[in-house]
């Protein structure tokens, strides 16, 4: 059984305040802005928000009034074989239709390599 932390304030605080009590430099904040800890929280923090937002994210793909659950999935890999999979959202419908939703956080377009295709497809399959 997985478990997420999925408060923003908490989730916020325990990464960036935590531990850094004492006055913080004025400009912390834009120097943290293009860090690889900062791009990984907001990922994260993304994640979460679209987790918690379901509803409109359904309303959004026109499948609202079609009964559904939703949650994220994870297969854990058994050997080198073997890549496992993460699913950030998956909506499974009463229609029989299961969408597979990648969720994406960047400050620039995002463009599907060749290489990311092939692993969505392997979320597929898997």
């Amino acid at each position: 059984m997985n478990f997420k932390l999925v408060d923003p304030f908490t989730l916020f605080y325990l990464t960036w305040m935590e531990g850094h009590r004492r006055p913080l430099d004025t400009n912390r904040w834009l120097s943290l802005h293009s860090t690889p800890a900062w791009h990984a929280w907001s990922g994260y923090a993304f994640e979460m928000t679209c987790l918690q937002h379901t509803r409109q994210i359904k309303e959004s793909l026109g499948i609202s009034g079609i009964l559904s659950e939703s949650t994220s999935w994870r297969y854990i890999s058994t050997g080198p074989d073997d890549p496992g999979a993460q699913i950030d959202l998956l909506i499974d419908r009463k229609d029989r239709v299961i969408n597979l939703c990648e969720i994406k956080f960047t400050d620039e377009p995002f463009t599907v390599s060749a290489s990311y295709a092939k692993d969505l497809k392997n979320k597929e399959v898997v």
